[in-house]
């Protein structure tokens, strides 16, 4: 048979890209919405379960309002507190909570571990805006792709943010360490509001809270009692 080499190949290759770019077309272009769930499995370990899910609403991507509202149909899913972002100020420790591509979906990874979520904490470095009034935090806290869309905690785990970008090097475009935007609360919430979206405590969060208040309090019957509602809701 004909052997090329591999600048042969390679000039082979993208012949055959410009060809089929220009030739072929697309039809019947299927587009679907699904949000993965880690689910407790057997033994602590975790297993993800994909739900399809429908985009309400969303806005512009980064430096525009890049939000967006999911919804999913389940019962008595988790639930995590809106905080005030107007409280936050520059110094302050944030926590970022996600699944940053590398150490999600690492070369041996379990399946346990890729439905582990990454948490990282850095500061708020700087208090912020872009040039349409979008106001932002910048953050030391470590991100990579994967992490948009991932909340922004406080200390005393509230969400006041959304992650949705990280600064560039001007020159190179590679991404620089510890310098990451998060998308302020209040703009997720005015979103929130335009659909007349109520933040609300889901039931099994208030019984997962109650079993970690008698855990703490070393009423060890009581909370594995709370832990067991939580499993069956």
């Amino acid at each position: 048979g004909l052997e090329l080499s591999d600048a042969q190949n390679r000039q082979l290759a993208g012949g055959l890209v410009s060809l089929y770019a220009a030739t072929m077309a697309l039809s019947d272009i299927e587009h679907t919405v699904a949000v993965r769930l880690s689910e407790a499995a057997g033994g602590g370990q975790k297993i993800g379960r994909e739900v399809p899910a429908q985009v309400v609403d969303k806005g512009e991507g980064f430096p525009g309002p890049d939000w967006a509202i999911i919804k999913i149909d389940i019962e008595n899913a988790p639930t995590i507190p809106l905080g005030d972002e107007t409280r936050i100020v520059t110094g302050a420790p944030l926590y970022i909570v996600g699944f940053p591509g590398s150490p999600t979906f690492f070369q041996g990874a379990s399946v346990d571990s890729v439905n582990q979520p990454t948490i990282t904490e850095g500061s708020v470095t700087s208090i912020k805006s872009t040039e349409d009034g979008l106001p932002i935090f910048q953050t030391q806290a470590p991100a990579a792709g994967g992490n948009s869309g991932g909340p922004a905690f406080n200390e005393d785990g509230e969400a006041v943010g959304v992650l949705v970008a990280g600064a560039l090097d001007p020159r190179t475009g590679a991404p620089l360490d510890g310098q990451t935007w998060v998308l302020q609360g209040g703009t997720v919430k005015e979103a929130l509001d335009r659909h007349g979206i109520v933040d609300t405590t889901s039931e099994t969060t208030e019984v997962y809270a109650a079993g970690l208040e008698h855990f703490y309090a070393d009423r060890f019957s009581q909370a594995v009692a709370e832990f067991v509602r939580v499993k069956s809701l």
